[in-house]
Parts: structure tokens; C-alpha cells; sequence
């Protein structure tokens, strides 16, 4: 077979024959090789397929193989844009935009409104088990227990659990002062740092007041007392509602229930959390009771069903 150049109509090959080559080795003949000569890089890329070419479309690869004696002894990819064959890759649908893939759906089961109350409950409370044997006993009137703090820190606890007393005293309830007491005590025991933020004891004990009423339903909008009238009867202007939230951070972990992730229903309280039921007056654990009873009813109401 001699040298010759053949166009299909698909697809551009030059055979070429080892005896052309003057009895010259074949690699001789290769060397001179050169990928220029191939007869569709002089046409204009936008003058070939269906429609002009907007801004630089990946039109892909074309493929050549390189034949002696009918044997493969070679291939080469190129791309497709100049070689003749843009129109092919625009049949085939290169360098179109494509629609983007329909959104994947996954179907969740929701869990079920008693579950996620009964949840929410338990964190309130301090678990499963205390939300299931939860009781509605008032919170006893207890002295200041400073076991747990250290010595360098127990004057300034007295000094706010002063103000603490003064606080509640003036409300006329004993039971959010016990458990203002033992939230102060355990912040101070576990977050020393709490005690050095450069505050005075009067700020420091609105602040606790506040975030253990706020839990347990007595502080804040709609509830029997006001920020504004803790901060009075401590003799400050202003309640901060941080240090009130790190108080309640410090025992609880968490400030509301948009930090646990969801909100279940209306019929839960969403309240910072103390975690204990042990610092919950005896009056927000009587609401509590009753919201898990109505949770556990319709449990069993859905079960039978």
C-alpha cells in the first residue's frame, strides 16, 4: 500500500506503507511525523455546526488511530473544536447546556409530636426516668450548703446569695430562692470564672434571678414578674439577659429549646434549661406533669389505634 490519504466522510486516516520510507526504519519515518498536517485545522471553529459557538462550549475529544498494514500502531485524542467534526459533537450533544437534574426526594418519617414533648421534657428535668417519676413536692427552704466552692470564692457567694435572699424575700417565694441558692452554689463550684467578671454582687444576683425565674416560668414577658422589677428590687437599672443565660448555662448547658434543635409543639415550654428537677419549683413541675400526661395519652390513643 502505498502513501494515501483517506476522508470517509467520518473520519480522517493517513496510512502510511514502511516500504515508502525508502527501506528506512520505521521509527526513522515516525520521527518525521507531524500532528500539523491533518487537513480540518485551517477551518474556522464558528463556522461548523448547527448554530455559532457562544463564549468556548466543551465540545469533548476526537479520537485518531493511526494504521500500518491495517494494525493499529497508534492513538491520539484532540479536541473536537477545530478538527472537522464539531458539527458531530453538537448531533451528540456536547457543548449544549444541559437541564440540571431533578431534585433527589427522600422521604423521612416525622417523629411524632408526644415523642419529641416527651424528649424536650426529659432535658427539662434531667432525663427519662426523672421526667417519669417527677414529682410535685415544693422545694424545702434550705441554708446556703458552700461544700462545693472553693474558699477563695465562698464570701463573694454569700455576698450575692445576700442579695439572692432580699430578691426573693420581696416576691414572697421561698422556693425559687432555694433554687436560686443551689444554682448559684453549683455555677460557682463548676464555673469559678463566673464569679471573676469584674461584676458587683447586686448585677450578679439580678442576673441569677432572672435566668432561674425565666426557667421556671415566674420570669419574664407574660409571667408574674418582669426582668424590670427584679432589677428594682436588687437596686440596679438593668438586668443583663446574658449573665443571666450563663448562669443557666453553667448548671443547664443549654439556654431554650431552638438550641436543642427543634421546636415540638406549643404545648411544650420553651424555656432555658436547668436540667434538674431539683431546682424547678414545685408549681412549673405541675405544669410539666400535665404535659407529659397529655404526651403519654396520645402515645397510647396512636398505639391502639
Amino acid at each position: 500500500m502505498d502513501g494515501s490519504d483517506m476522508d470517509d466522510g467520518r473520519g480522517y486516516l493517513e496510512l502510511v506503507d514502511l516500504e515508502d520510507h525508502d527501506g528506512g526504519s520505521w521509527d526513522e519515518g515516525w520521527a518525521d511525523w507531524d500532528d500539523d498536517r491533518w487537513p480540518h485545522d485551517d477551518l474556522h471553529p464558528g463556522a461548523i455546526g448547527p448554530e455559532p459557538f457562544r463564549g468556548t462550549p466543551d465540545l469533548g475529544e476526537v479520537t485518531y488511530l493511526v494504521l500500518v498494514d491495517d494494525h493499529v500502531v497508534d492513538s491520539f485524542r484532540r479536541p473536537a473544536r477545530g478538527s472537522g467534526y464539531e458539527g458531530v459533537a453538537w448531533e451528540l450533544g456536547r457543548g449544549r447546556r444541559q437541564p440540571p437534574s431533578p431534585p433527589r426526594v427522600v422521604e423521612v418519617d416525622r417523629e411524632p409530636r408526644w415523642s419529641q414533648e416527651l424528649a424536650w421534657l426529659a432535658r427539662l428535668v434531667g432525663g427519662v426516668e426523672a421526667l417519669a417519676e417527677l414529682g410535685t413536692d415544693p422545694l424545702p427552704e434550705e441554708g446556703l450548703d458552700l461544700e462545693g466552692v472553693r474558699p477563695c470564692d465562698r464570701d463573694r457567694v454569700r455576698s450575692i446569695a445576700e442579695v439572692v435572699d432580699t430578691v426573693c424575700d420581696a416576691l414572697g417565694d421561698a422556693e425559687l430562692r432555694t433554687a436560686c441558692r443551689r444554682v448559684l452554689v453549683r455555677a460557682a463550684g463548676g464555673t469559678p470564672g463566673l464569679l471573676g467578671l469584674g461584676e458587683a454582687d447586686p448585677p450578679a444576683a439580678a442576673a441569677l434571678v432572672a435566668g432561674v425565674g425565666r426557667a421556671n416560668g415566674i420570669v419574664g414577658s407574660g409571667c408574674p414578674v418582669t426582668q424590670r422589677r427584679v432589677g428594682e428590687l436588687a437596686g440596679v437599672a438593668n438586668v443583663s439577659s446574658d449573665r443571666a443565660s450563663r448562669w443557666v448555662r453553667a448548671v443547664g448547658g443549654m439556654v431554650a429549646m431552638r438550641e436543642y434543635g427543634w421546636n415540638p409543639s406549643r404545648r411544650a415550654p420553651d424555656l432555658p434549661v436547668l436540667g434538674s428537677a431539683d431546682l424547678l419549683t414545685s408549681g412549673f413541675r405541675r405544669q410539666l406533669v400535665s404535659l407529659r400526661d397529655l404526651a403519654n395519652a396520645e402515645r397510647d390513643r396512636l398505639v391502639a389505634s
